[in-house]
């Protein structure tokens, strides 16, 4: 039976997990695990993938890659082939290092990349090889934690993408570290839009949507947050106001994530980050006051 076609394109996130060949060690040193990462760092810069989180296991290892012009498969078997000849020369052995095929799962909502990230690097604790994150060196934890262009792992790309900055994530993610559940991740990153709605249920319950009261599009939400801001000489910071559009929006709004995201200018990533502060109350208290506040006058002129 041929072998199934990658789904490979510009511009998409993998998650690859390619395993020693019959399950046996593909390091056998630190100075292995370093050369490996030399490759990676020799690749991104002639392929100009992104590397958004890594784990180098014994056996095996965890990147998550955002693929450039240049298909993963070609990516990947640079630096398999580059390796396998420096591990067959350095310890005088032939035949292949890793199993022949390489694993990737495209990531189809950058919504989840956090706990799949969460999920990447908690690999070592999970395996018993460490009782401290930090204590592992072989993986973008302490990337994350300590973000600096020296990395390997691109973490200022990665909070671009999910549109947050590093205080914003930190909480999220160690949280994520204690929490992350090895089949719930798999879920969230292949189906990401059935587990947003599932995770969104609160919300669901708290929308306007009986009888006689009026729903409110998101746009007009902006610019009624546009004016209260205003008027009320509040200074909010971009961060803010898009926390409060997001629960707004959540509370008065039918549309979905889609058409909320185009017209408040906030991504769907950033729409299910600010979510997950809200559920477990990591949004500040007079932030909330706030959006109490606003809710009150709405719901006093349109409900």
């Amino acid at each position: 039976m041929p072998r199934k076609l990658r789904v490979q394109q510009a511009g998409m996130i993998h998650h690859v997990i390619a395993r020693g060949n019959n399950k046996e060690d593909i390091f056998n040193e630190d100075n292995d695990r370093i050369r490996y990462l030399q490759l990676i760092e020799r690749y991104k810069n002639r392929h100009m993938f992104k590397l958004l989180a890594y784990c180098l296991m014994d056996n095996h290892v965890h990147l998550l890659i955002k693929q450039s012009e240049v298909d993963l498969s070609k990516t990947m078997q640079g630096i398999q082939q580059s390796y396998t000849q420096y591990f067959n020369k350095k310890y005088n052995s032939i035949g292949h290092v890793f199993h022949q095929r390489f694993k990737s799962k495209p990531v189809a909502d950058d919504a989840y990349l956090l706990s799949l990230i969460a999920y990447i690097n908690n690999n070592p604790k999970k395996a018993g090889i460490v009782d401290d994150l930090n204590d592992y060196r072989w993986s973008s934890h302490m990337e994350i934690l300590k973000p600096s262009k020296k990395n390997i792992a691109d973490v200022h790309y990665l909070f671009d993408i999910i549109d947050r900055n590093v205080n914003e994530v930190l909480p999220e993610y160690l949280w994520l570290l204690g929490e992350v559940n090895e089949e719930h991740v798999k879920a969230q990153y292949l189906k990401g839009k059935e587990l947003e709605e599932r995770k969104s249920e609160i919300y669901i319950e708290d929308k306007v949507e009986s009888k006689g009261k009026r729903t409110i599009a998101s746009e007009e939400i902006k610019s009624i947050l546009e004016n209260y801001n205003k008027e009320k000489r509040l200074h909010l910071s971009l961060a803010n106001k898009r926390r409060l559009m997001v629960l707004l929006c959540d509370k008065f709004c039918d549309e979905d994530d889609n058409c909320i995201s185009s017209n408040i200018n906030v991504s769907r990533s950033r729409i299910s980050g600010i979510r997950s502060e809200f559920l477990r109350g990591l949004i500040d208290s007079d932030l909330l006051n706030i959006y109490n506040e606003i809710k009150f006058e709405l719901n006093e002129l349109y409900i």
